[in-house]
């Protein structure tokens, strides 16, 4: 059901005038001091029309309706016209924006280009100076390393932002990549200067591609001279990890690195132990099979 700032039938007006892109009605109504909002999302009259694609109404809205006016997901205008690739909405709405380009109202612009996968659009934020916070950094660097998509990587890294940005969990750039499989955005990222740093469960992006099963990365890493041995906050190896999410293709490979069988984490487990617990006959041959020959 609709909230209306006006009569019922009048705000019913605007609304088919936008749907049906008039822009005399609209500019009429307007100057009536007319408006619409939707109660349940908190869209106005101007997001409407930017998602509509209704462009030839949206400066005569503009005129009532402020494009900084945020529905109930905390989304302006602009926001809007990102979301439905509305080009024309777009390019206007980013002239009346603050000259200010840390002003919240930039938050999450980046990233909700990429999430739509709008190059044109992310290549015209970066133009005007916007840039991501770490948050929303963060966020990008995920989306990016998950779509493969190295071209817009490249446009972020470009930025030169900070590298070491972390997320909540502790987590680099490098661990997303590393956790995704993505080997030439991890080449990247590494030459970009994001170090080899330890999450907060004391993994490292090695570690990560070992539980994760992501071999490109972990032979990638090995020929790096990769620390196979760390262990992280509960005392398990990467070959303990990779073992019980059932990776036997990793495990075969770090296996071959000759890792001290006998170490135990802080359950007082060894990776012996570890996988016959799991069940897993062809991980557990393997792991029995390397144990036996260094007895």
């Amino acid at each position: 059901m609709e909230k209306l700032a006006s009569s019922e039938g009048s705000s019913k007006c605007l609304y088919r005038a936008i749907k049906t892109n008039n822009p005399g009605l609209v500019e009429y109504l307007i100057d009536k001091k007319v408006s619409w909002r939707n109660s349940f999302t908190g869209e106005n009259s101007l997001m409407l029309a930017v998602r509509l694609k209704s462009n030839d109404v949206i400066p005569k809205l503009l005129h009532g309706v402020s494009p900084m006016d945020k529905d109930e997901f905390e989304r302006n205008a602009l926001d809007y016209a990102i979301i439905h690739n509305n080009t024309v909405a777009f390019n206007l709405l980013l002239t009346l924006f603050p000259s200010d380009l840390k002003s919240p109202e930039y938050k999450n612009k980046i990233y909700r280009a990429v999430e739509v996968g709008n190059k044109e659009f992310i290549q015209t934020l970066i133009t005007k100076g916007v840039r991501p916070e770490v948050e929303e950094l963060m966020d990008i660097y995920w989306i990016v390393n998950l779509r493969g998509e190295d071209d817009v990587l490249d446009k972020i890294i470009s930025l030169k932002l900070p590298s070491d940005a972390k997320d909540s969990k502790g987590d680099t750039p490098l661990h997303y990549a590393a956790k995704l499989g993505n080997l030439e955005a991890y080449k990247k990222l590494e030459s970009f200067g994001i170090g080899f740093q330890k999450n907060l469960l004391g993994r490292t992006p090695f570690f990560t591609a070992s539980c994760s099963g992501r071999k490109p990365i972990v032979d990638y890493l090995i020929t790096k001279s990769a620390f196979t041995n760390e262990k992280d906050t509960e005392g398990n190896t990467a070959l303990m990890c990779a073992v019980v999410e059932g990776h036997s293709e990793i495990v075969y490979i770090l296996l071959a690195l000759k890792p001290d069988l006998a170490e135990k984490n802080n359950s007082g487990k060894t990776v012996v132990d570890i996988a016959m617990e799991t069940g897993n006959e062809e991980i557990t041959q393997l792991i029995l099979q390397a144990y036996a020959t260094r007895k």
